[in-house]
């Protein structure tokens, strides 16, 4: 019987099949050429690449002070032999993997994987993944060395979300003391972040004396509550994985961006921080606050601090 020359076609990924058929590719010990715009979190555990290989991603100012890609995950490319490349406008999707490649929607990151409703199309026709390794070796970006990564790192700041809804009213003086857990957010709220960030930064008070900063927050109550008190101060308490927690220096909300997410309602909001003011421990904050801390410890919603002795002490701790 005469064997045809004839590729199979394209089958297309959905679902749990996307990462799941990723990660069966990276086990190919040839090495790969990857374009991906965002690599966020836990993106060398999610997709490990062998020696040799190319890695192109958008490693851009925007991307690193919004969080979207990690430097920590690039250095631990570079430190395992892959070539890593910055190309600020790349907003491609390509993964060419042994002798196929996955061309679609998914970034690297946890949304993508866990949260996100991906798609993309597994090519084994050996002039297309011809094509796409010779496009992604042909992308103009800047290969990133020791000194470029240390200059990533110092401007990198990691996404904030909220973890929960329930909330109390504000009354009287104060500021919202509210949880949040470091992680990626997801491309829409990327996007309404994108879109919004400009005008955020034209509402700084003193744009040399405070920085932006913003957090994701996927419940509407709360977001109602802020935007019932003109320029609320707010208190970020930040839970990272590996990472003590710690609280964000105490910040004015400037800016809330409202977005559909399916049938309901999230929000980018942006808060200006003093810049000569750092994050610190939150155990270290307690430890000074003494039994005045307690709300803090195990602090799962939103809360309105109101008490003037309270209030009074966190803002000369955090001074």
């Amino acid at each position: 019987m005469r064997k045809s020359s004839k590729a199979a076609p394209p089958t297309l990924l959905t679902g749990e099949k996307v990462w799941r058929s990723l990660r069966l590719a990276t086990k190919s010990r040839t090495p790969g050429h990857v374009a991906v715009a965002f690599l966020g979190s836990h993106s060398f555990r999610r997709l490990p690449l062998t020696a040799g290989s190319l890695l192109v991603v958008n490693a851009g100012d925007d991307a690193l002070k919004t969080g979207q890609t990690d430097p920590n995950e690039i250095a631990k490319y570079m430190r395992s032999g892959v070539e890593v490349r910055s190309l600020s406008t790349l907003h491609s999707k390509i993964y060419v993997l042994g002798d196929q490649v996955f061309v679609g929607s998914a970034n690297v990151s946890t949304s993508s994987e866990n949260r996100l409703e991906e798609s993309l199309l597994q090519s084994r026709a050996p002039s297309t993944v011809a094509a796409a390794r010779r496009y992604v070796c042909a992308l103009p970006g800047t290969s990133i060395g020791p000194e470029a990564l240390k200059a990533m790192l110092k401007i990198f700041v990691r996404p904030k979300y909220g973890i929960h809804g329930h909330v109390r009213k504000a009354r009287r003086d104060g500021f919202w003391a509210v949880p949040l857990v470091v992680g990626s957010w997801g491309d829409d709220a990327d996007a309404a972040a994108d879109a919004a960030r400009p005008s955020a930064r034209r509402k700084l008070s003193d744009k040399r004396r405070f920085a932006l900063q913003e957090f994701l927050w996927t419940r509407s109550r709360f977001i109602e509550r802020l935007k019932e008190s003109k320029s609320v101060e707010l208190l970020q308490i930040l839970t990272e994985r590996g990472a003590p927690k710690r609280v964000e220096p105490l910040g004015r909300v400037v800016d809330i961006k409202k977005f559909k997410r399916g049938q309901s309602t999230s929000a980018v909001v942006f808060v200006e921080v003093p810049k000569r003011r750092r994050a610190r421990s939150l155990k270290l904050l307690l430890t000074q606050l003494k039994t005045d801390g307690k709300a803090f410890r195990k602090l799962i919603n939103p809360r309105w601090v109101v008490s003037a002795r309270v209030v009074d002490r966190v803002r000369r701790s955090l001074g």
